[in-house]
Formats: structure tokens, sequence, C-alpha cells
């Protein structure tokens, strides 16, 4: 099996952090990037998931929140990992 692709820790990283969000400096760490500025970007003008950005990125609603699972396990299916189950999104709902 491959290695997560870093949009897919970055999605992964604010599914996990529910409606509080995560701060920038958390998420540089975890997809270990200088520019997560890229991957909020793609998310929300090629992929149309609405963030909140600044001090801190979250996923804006319940149904961002549900499109932003379905893109992280079609990666996740790409590569030949399990997808993550819709429990996940517990806290939107």
């Amino acid at each position: 099996m491959l290695k997560p692709y870093k949009i897919e820790r970055f999605i992964e990283s604010l599914i996990l952090a529910g409606t509080s969000g995560v701060k920038p400096l958390e998420l540089t760490n975890k997809i270990q990037t200088n520019n997560i500025s890229k991957y909020a970007y793609d998310l929300i003008n090629k992929k149309g998931i609405s963030l909140h950005t600044g001090s801190v990125y979250r996923i804006t609603n319940l149904s961002n929140a549900i499109a932003a699972l379905k893109l992280l396990n079609y990666y996740r299916v790409k590569r030949g990992a399990v997808p993550l189950p819709d429990e996940l999104l517990q806290e939107w709902m």
C-alpha cells in the first residue's frame, strides 16, 4: 500500500479536529509542508469544499464535512487503503 498523500493528511486532520478546527502550525507538522494554504486552496477552489482559514482551519458545516470525507475516502481507496467510517462526522450532527 502507498503512503497517504499530503492532501489526505490535510483533510483527515480537518475532519478529526471537528468544528473547533486545527491551528496552521499543527497542520504544517502533520502534513510535513510549509505550504498548507495550497491544500486549502485546492479544497476550496478545485473541490468546492468550504473552509474557514486564518488562525484556525476548519470545515464550515456538515455538508462540507461529508464532501471532505467522501474525497478523503476516494484518495484512500485509490491507493489501496480502507475507507474511513462516516462516524468520524459525529461532531457535526
